[in-house]
């Protein structure tokens, strides 16, 4: 059965947002041009297969769903023998509820109440936003238990990689271990240098990057069209993922490193997790700009 599906249109621009699935947009088009990776179908109903899905309230892993905070351990998850550490944060795994729409807006909501996922109580908020030249993306955090937490926001969505460049610019990146968590910062090799432009179909890579310049530039070429991404300052982190033999490549504007709680725990400087008081709040807005070359 079909998830319901809430339609956004602003001109040439076409927006298909599921909240059913995890808050997810699964479909982001210019005319017959997709610029995120559609959901096609006859695939399976799963908010790893859409075309971006939000990260909240962490970003990417959490080594094993364990981390420790104001002295306490914690658990977050689901973890398993295919996945051992808890990823991709808590809100993508549950319904949100509609709280307003209209032909070019929509907000989202997911509201969790400390249980399996996430031990601690939040609110997340989705904004979205379509006019005719692009896409705004707001999310926010807010923290509704009686304790402080460990924060973080992002968004995943996927790019077709066919006939794509990528242009932007960090210049380090976090070395990982075998099951994708970050170890040492470094320089990035020429490989994985974005700044002159890269095409992603030569690129693999799944590794976090710092000192994002908060803007990334996608062009197809044979589309003829160029898909310009800018993050407020609160993402200072990108996670880069373009896997060999897939047809889709990932930016990930996200606030903190993979793993970052246990990270800042291990005296890691910067990691950019969040101590997030009750009753407060953490935002940012994410901007897509469409324009044909």
């Amino acid at each position: 059965m079909l998830t319901p599906i809430l339609s956004l249109a602003s001109g040439a621009l076409a927006l298909d947002l599921a909240p059913d699935l995890g808050g997810s947009i699964v479909r982001f088009q210019h005319g017959e041009a997709a610029l995120f990776r559609p959901l096609a179908p006859g695939q399976p109903q799963e908010a790893r297969l859409a075309s971006c899905y939000p990260l909240v309230p962490f970003s990417n892993r959490i080594k094993e769903g364990g981390f420790r905070y104001g002295g306490v351990s914690y658990q977050a998850g689901p973890t398993g023998p295919d996945q051992p550490h808890a990823i991709h944060g808590d809100g993508v795994r549950h319904p949100w509820r509609v709280m307003a729409s209209g032909p070019k807006a929509a907000t989202l909501v997911y509201q969790h109440n400390g249980a399996e996922g996430w031990p601690f109580t939040y609110r997340a908020v989705q904004y979205f936003e379509l006019t005719d030249t692009g896409l705004t993306v707001r999310m926010t955090l807010t923290n509704e238990d009686i304790r402080p937490f460990p924060a973080g926001i992002g968004l995943h969505p996927f790019f077709p990689k066919a006939g794509a460049t990528l242009t932007t610019y960090a210049p380090t990146f976090w070395k990982g271990d075998e099951t994708k968590l970050p170890l040492l910062e470094m320089p990035v090799p020429p490989e994985w240098d974005f700044a002159g432009s890269r095409v992603m179909a030569e690129v693999e890579v799944d590794n976090c990057f710092a000192g994002w310049s908060r803007r990334a530039i996608i062009r197809w070429r044979d589309k003829g069209l160029s898909l310009t991404m800018s993050a407020d300052p609160v993402f200072g982190t990108i996670v880069v993922f373009s896997p060999q033999g897939q047809d889709f490549f990932c930016v990930e504007p996200v606030t903190h490193l993979n793993n970052g709680i246990n990270l800042r725990a291990a005296g890691v400087a910067q990691t950019g997790v969040v101590d997030l008081a009750p009753g407060q709040s953490l935002s940012g807005d994410v901007h897509f700009v469409v324009e044909e070359d």
